[in-house]
């Protein structure tokens, strides 16, 4: 059994169960999901269970024995934290991920009864995916009539998926300093290039200030909001529909693109993911066809 913390927003749960799943396809072990993060909190809220996933959710039992020896102060879970560091990492009973950014191939050698604890955003976790896991991260039968009218101009054009993300980044101290917003020179530097390369490039934009989006944007383009911003998984969905795709500094919008299977697509994304130079000189995102500006 593995068992994987899942935190934050849907793009963030995607990396986790991505990671954790692909090591439990490679080892055939049940994957658990723990989802004690979201109680208690509103900002943030499971979204996994719109997708064709393939894991259960952790019982208290199941995490009995991480939780102790994280956090007990019992003389025999202190021996065991001790003893645990003398192992090789991938043979930690918890896998913690040392570094935000940083691709650990210890990750790739984790086994059997193991809690995975991280963000894993690197695309070398994900370089050689299995198939399955791709398959299970598709949307279950959506019946979800805004969802289907866009989906439907979506195939009608050739469509261009934009992402604005503002939400936290404004109104969060933490995650304002960390990346903060993109300009909208970055925006009209990527419309341009879709512009000069296809002159029949449809604009499909999603934000979580559409209404910001709608007074900035003064491009003919279709502004898609389904039931008022709170179905993230439906909209990531359309992203990964449209032909290619503009995204922000955020895992959300990453994800839409990565899951896009048009062959021919063109993404860009922007040249600082963070705002501190040194974090964006070991982060890696880019896939090799991709485009920064």
């Amino acid at each position: 059994m593995i068992i994987v913390r899942l935190v934050s927003g849907l793009g963030n749960q995607l990396f986790q169960y991505a990671i954790a799943r692909e090591i439990s396809l490679r080892n055939n072990i049940d994957l658990k999901l723990d989802c004690s993060f979201f109680k208690g909190q509103s900002l943030r809220s499971y979204q996994l269970n719109n997708f064709n996933i393939n894991a259960s959710f952790a019982t208290q039992h199941d995490l009995a024995k991480f939780k102790k020896l994280r956090s007990s102060l019992s003389f025999k879970y202190k021996i065991l934290r001790k003893m645990e560091q003398f192992l090789p990492k991938y043979k930690r009973s918890i896998f913690f991920e040392d570094d935000l950014w940083l691709y650990d191939q210890n990750l790739a050698r984790v086994n059997d009864n193991t809690y995975i604890d991280g963000y894993w955003q690197n695309q070398n976790y994900l370089s050689a995916l299995h198939p399955q896991v791709l398959e299970e991260l598709t949307l279950k039968n959506v019946g979800n009539s805004e969802y289907n009218h866009y989906l439907s101009l979506i195939k009608s054009k050739n469509a261009v998926s934009i992402h604005i993300r503002r939400g936290d980044y404004l109104t969060d101290a933490h995650a304002s300093s960390t990346f903060g917003i993109l300009s909208l020179a970055y925006y009209h530097r990527a419309i341009n290039h879709f512009h000069s390369r296809f002159s029949d490039s449809a604009f499909f934009i999603f934000s979580d200030d559409l209404a910001w989006a709608e007074e900035q944007f003064k491009i003919l383009a279709t502004f898609v909001k389904i039931e008022n911003g709170q179905q993230p998984s439906l909209e990531l969905d359309l992203m990964s529909k449209c032909n290619h795709n503009i995204i922000a500094n955020s895992s959300f919008s990453w994800w839409g693109a990565f899951l896009n299977p048009n062959p021919e697509k063109t993404v860009i994304m922007p040249k600082n993911w963070v705002q501190d130079e040194n974090i964006n000189s070991k982060i890696n995102l880019k896939l090799s066809n991709w485009i920064q500006l």
